[in-house]
């Protein structure tokens, strides 16, 4: 057989092969834009498992009118310019090959925009790009709506291997749970087939209302703050499981690197390494953990779906994440703790300058006092009896004046 050059149609179907793989992947991509546009309430509508209906709207920037038949074109994007651009990826998405794929193997539409324009205007195809509909129509305010309707109609081998809607729910229900926990200043709403609203999510300034509504209170309540932690260019926060909050899995396990959820067992091992010694063999920790690093020292443009990175010093990044969770699990043994549903008010807490010598406040909810016998006195300040509320720790293994930074991040000062 002769070499050949195929026809456009033909590229198209295998350019979405890589990208699309079932309708979670075209929600992935959908959300990333919308993050990438600054929105700060994305809503999402899936009907049949997302197979006859994918809807995204979004309040972000919007896309100029002029710009939108370039946009469902293939390499077409406005968040890198040059190679050197490839280098330094803050973004979600870069490759401008999304929109694409999506409306090569769909029935596709995208409405936008901006804010100095006063109508939207709206581009649809029905699988090939070259062939699209302009219109313009009335929307309240700047923004995006992109449908996506019959995946696959038009790529039969791909559409037989989607499975039943329930399953392909349950793909996108992940997808749209993990950008959510990632992106709690975004408010999100997930709505499927007859309207329900699987979970919806306010914009908040920290990860823990997103991982209740998305995944459960008991989640929640197995996981306790990591705080902020620097190590020279690396900067890791989150949140990880209580000793003796385990699971038989690894499914409750999160990474997300500059905001993007990634697959990594580097990451994996290097969670597992720090409990170590606080697991049994088939056990395996809840975590959430938020890396921070200049985009400079990891390449994300190795898997098609970016789900994976290449960090260059791989060793750094394995210690830094290990040593903190070890650190962090050591420090919850040794921290005497009150429970801050104890019933103490915190108006009384927060007299710092009453409380008896000798004891130091930490926050809303944690003390450390000189010795056992000052107990008394902090009971005759807060007018209750904590003393029966506070587990004292073995400060013989630690000396006097011992300081130490919790897992809050804050420095705590132990005295013998």
């Amino acid at each position: 057989m002769r070499i050949q050059t195929l026809d456009p149609v033909c590229i198209s179907k295998i350019a979405a092969g890589e990208v699309i793989e079932r309708p979670a992947s075209v929600v992935k991509e959908l959300l990333e834009n919308s993050i990438d546009a600054a929105a700060t309430e994305i809503r999402i509508i899936i009907k049949n498992g997302g197979k006859d209906l994918i809807e995204i709207h979004d309040n972000g920037t919007g896309i100029v009118a002029e710009d939108l038949p370039l946009a469902i074109k293939r390499h077409t994007t406005s968040k890198i310019r040059t190679e050197d651009d490839l280098k330094k990826i803050l973004t979600m998405g870069f490759r401008g090959e999304a929109l694409y794929s999506i409306a090569s193997v769909s029935r596709f539409s995208i409405s936008s925009r901006t804010s100095n324009e006063e109508l939207a205007t709206t581009i649809s195809t029905e699988g090939d790009v070259e062939k699209f509909r302009r219109s313009e129509e009335i929307m309240p305010s700047p923004g995006t709506t992109i449908r996506v309707r019959d995946l696959f109609f038009n790529f039969n081998v791909r559409r037989k291997f989607m499975k039943n809607a329930s399953i392909e729910k349950a793909y996108i229900y992940d997808v749209v749970a993990h950008y959510a926990i990632a992106n709690p200043a975004i408010a999100f709403q997930f709505i499927s087939d007859d309207g329900s609203v699987e979970f919806q999510t306010i914009k908040s300034m920290t990860h823990l209302h997103a991982i209740k509504e998305t995944l459960g209170s008991e989640i929640e309540q197995s996981i306790m703050d990591i705080g902020v932690n620097q190590r020279d260019n690396i900067l890791l926060q989150g949140y990880i499981s209580k000793q003796g909050r385990l699971r038989r899995s690894r499914r409750y396990q999160y990474f997300f690197l500059n905001g993007r959820r990634i697959a990594s067992n580097l990451l994996q091992e290097a969670l597992e390494e720090g409990f170590h010694d606080y697991m049994m063999k088939g056990q395996y920790p809840i975590a959430f953990l938020f890396i921070e690093m200049p985009p400079d020292q990891y390449d994300v443009n190795i898997h098609p779906q970016k789900r994976e990175v290449l960090f260059f010093d791989e060793k750094a990044i394995y210690n830094v994440i290990s040593s903190i969770i070890v650190h962090c699990l050591k420090t919850q043994t040794l921290m005497p703790q009150l429970s801050p549903t104890s019933g103490i008010k915190q108006t009384k807490l927060s007299q710092q300058s009453q409380l008896p010598i000798n004891t130091r406040y930490l926050s809303s909810s944690k003390f450390i006092v000189e010795k056992a016998s000052k107990f008394g006195e902090l009971d005759q300040f807060l007018g209750e009896d904590i003393s029966s509320k506070i587990q004292e720790p073995d400060l013989s293994i630690l000396g006097s004046r011992v300081k130490y930074r919790g897992p809050l991040g804050k420095e705590f000062l132990i005295l013998e």
